[in-house]
């Protein structure tokens, strides 16, 4: 089992409001398409501004990557056109924990010198991004404070 970081710019894709109330969501897979699987942990990242950015859900992937049409009811959370109804490398997740309410902002993650090294702050431009066995750690204990199930 990995774990991955999968973003999202809320500029560009409303993704919170779709949250609520669902389990299962898909994501496009843009890196680690190769890596990623079935079983594999997924940290949602809401990326922008230091007050928004951060891990907003927790999700187990029960797909591995594949092409897949984006979902009618998902693909109407693109702000462009553009972006909408393609097939492209996706997976399927379901939500374990939902942070929506209390997400785990970039200010308490930075907080934390084990998590300095997270690959979506050295490189915050990727879509997906790996998480390290002891950074999981140290975010699995953060999420379990919280409280919050799906």
């Amino acid at each position: 089992m990995r774990c991955w970081i999968f973003q999202f710019n809320p500029d560009r894709f409303n993704a919170l409001p779709s949250f609520y109330g669902k389990d299962e969501h898909h994501w496009t897979i843009k890196q680690y398409a190769g890596q990623i699987r079935k079983g594999d942990i997924c940290l949602i990242w809401q990326s922008g501004k230091s007050d928004i950015r951060g891990i907003y859900a927790i999700g187990e992937i029960v797909t591995d990557p594949a092409y897949i049409l984006d979902p009618a009811e998902e693909s109407k959370n693109w702000k462009k056109e553009k972006d909408r109804n393609k097939k492209e490398i996706r997976v399927k997740f379901v939500f374990t924990h939902k942070l929506l309410d209390d997400p785990i902002l970039i200010s308490e993650i930075r907080s934390y010198q084990e998590l300095q090294g997270l690959a979506i702050i050295r490189q915050p431009q990727c879509s997906n991004s790996p998480v390290v066995a002891s950074e999981w750690s140290v975010i699995e204990k953060l999420i379990e404070n919280r409280g919050k199930i799906a």
